[in-house]
């Protein structure tokens, strides 16, 4: 992929977080735009899948931002999608302009979608899992957070490798989760095996690793 195209997803997804929609929806144009005006991909057909995807979040993004109080006339778009995988994508980056009750409901919508996915969208039904964990956890839900966080340390793991530091922050909020349930022998064993993971992915010595309890 680009990686002027990647540049621009990730500054669109910073604005997302923070509310700015009017950026992220130049962002995310820029990013189409230098998407459709690549030769570098050998794979016209991974063009074609990335491109429907930004299209996609881009009409969602318009009519979240056009009616800010009709936010159903997104979902409305969604759900009238042919393309599942899509719709799972675009329920996944909806979540992120709301508070937690609402974005956990958006994300489990998308759970359910990639579930159904073949092999390939399971480092997304993964990243979605452990949102959804992550945002109970927030929640004070620590009981419902866990099977979310444990199907996302499985997805991932498969996808990217047990030593990975997306697997290692799983990990960390199930031992945050644990702890919160009254059980410190499992939470920290958990605690145990996310510093164990972010040692060898990033360093013993990198900010993150630090912070993690031992």
């Amino acid at each position: 992929m680009d990686e002027l195209v990647m540049f621009y997803r990730d500054l669109a997804e910073v604005c997302v977080e923070n509310s700015n929609l009017k950026e992220a929806l130049s962002y995310r144009l820029k990013a189409l735009e230098t998407l459709e005006m690549s030769t570098k991909v050998d794979n016209f057909r991974d063009i074609e899948v990335e491109a429907a995807i930004d299209k996609r979040l881009l009409s969602v993004m318009y009519a979240v931002s056009l009616h800010p109080a009709e936010p159903a006339l997104a979902f409305e778009k969604l759900d009238n999608g042919s393309d599942q995988m899509l719709v799972g994508i675009g329920y996944s980056e909806i979540s992120m302009l709301y508070k937690e009750t609402t974005a956990i409901s958006l994300l489990k919508r998308a759970h359910v979608l990639l579930q159904k996915m073949p092999e390939k969208q399971q480092y997304s039904e993964g990243i979605v899992s452990a949102r959804i964990g992550w945002l109970h956890l927030f929640a004070g839900e620590a009981t419902q957070a866990i099977p979310y966080l444990d199907n996302a340390s499985v997805n991932l793991k498969d996808i990217v490798g047990p030593y990975h530091y997306e697997v290692g922050f799983v990990y960390n909020n199930l031992g945050v989760a644990y702890l919160e349930l009254g059980k410190p022998q499992t939470a920290a064993l958990m605690f145990l095996v996310a510093k164990g993971i972010m040692d060898v992915s990033l360093g013993p010595n990198h900010a993150c690793s630090s912070q993690f309890k031992t």
